[in-house]
């Protein structure tokens, strides 16, 4: 009983993250483009990086769709949410130290918050704590692994490149 009111709690927290940070990325992505097109006066669209849309949005878009898909599948009792949300909170997790990452590399140019890491550190314990508990609350095999560390392999090249 406690690890379906678990179970069930993680995912509602996972699909309200998703839908939220998919909007936030929705409107950081509108007003970066209305900015770009509206205040320079040479902005042509094939100036325009595909690849840093892809790394900087695209990206953070799928995985908080396997995130909002995958809260789903588990309110359904699905053995693929699991994988997908196995997914989710590992990619969640890469994207807490990759920002971290960028917090302190910018911190020659600018000082870094304290408050700022501590939360983003806390974060990331929180984070660890949902994915040890996806995978002590289900006995994964093997091939399960796949999609998510094929995934978080991926997800780690495109942020180091």
């Amino acid at each position: 009983m406690k690890t379906k009111i678990l179970s069930f709690s993680i995912a509602i927290l996972q699909i309200t993250i998703s839908l939220i940070l998919i909007y936030g990325l929705y409107f950081s992505l509108d007003f970066f483009l209305k900015t770009l097109v509206n205040y320079s006066p040479d902005f042509k669209y094939s100036d325009l990086s595909i690849f840093k849309l892809f790394k900087n949005y695209i990206l953070k878009i799928i995985l908080f769709l396997i995130g909002f898909v995958g809260g789903i599948l588990i309110l359904f009792k699905q053995k693929i949410g699991d994988i997908l949300s196995l997914t989710f909170w590992l990619s969640f997790l890469m994207l807490g130290f990759f920002t971290i990452f960028e917090l302190y590399k910018r911190g020659n140019k600018e000082p870094i918050e304290t408050k700022q890491a501590i939360y983003y550190l806390a974060l990331i314990i929180l984070k660890l704590l949902f994915i040890s508990f996806y995978i002590f609350k289900n006995k994964f095999s093997k091939k399960d692994y796949i999609f998510p560390i094929s995934f978080l392999a991926f997800y780690i090249i495109i942020n180091l490149i």
